[in-house]
């Protein structure tokens, strides 16, 4: 995949020195950005943790409200979530939803 990503990325952006960095939302964090929360699934093959993670860490380091939920055996999206797991998950989301005040949540 690493391969596949360089070689697309050097195709669609010849003239960026960086095309990860340029395609990185990290690169352009900046304290405006609103509240996040990520969700990330712990066997996740297509994005490592580490880059919500990382994200997370760069919105924080800017004082953006960035919360991160880690779902343990999840894989990529919500799709691969157990129906117990996505009702867990959209639970902890309305919750923090509220505590950004973005609420009353829906239910």
């Amino acid at each position: 995949l690493a391969r596949f990503m360089t070689e697309f990325l050097s195709r669609e952006y010849p003239d960026v020195a960086d095309p990860f960095a340029h395609g990185s939302p990290v690169t352009y964090v900046d304290a405006e950005d609103p509240p996040t929360l990520l969700i990330h699934g712990t066997s996740d093959v297509m994005v490592d943790i580490k880059q919500s993670q990382n994200f997370r860490d760069a919105l924080k380091e800017k004082g953006v409200v960035a919360d991160f939920i880690e779902v343990e055996g999840a894989g990529h999206g919500f799709d691969h979530f157990s129906p117990r797991t996505r009702r867990e998950v959209i639970d902890l989301i309305l919750q923090w939803l509220d505590r950004q005040g973005l609420g009353p949540a829906l239910k």
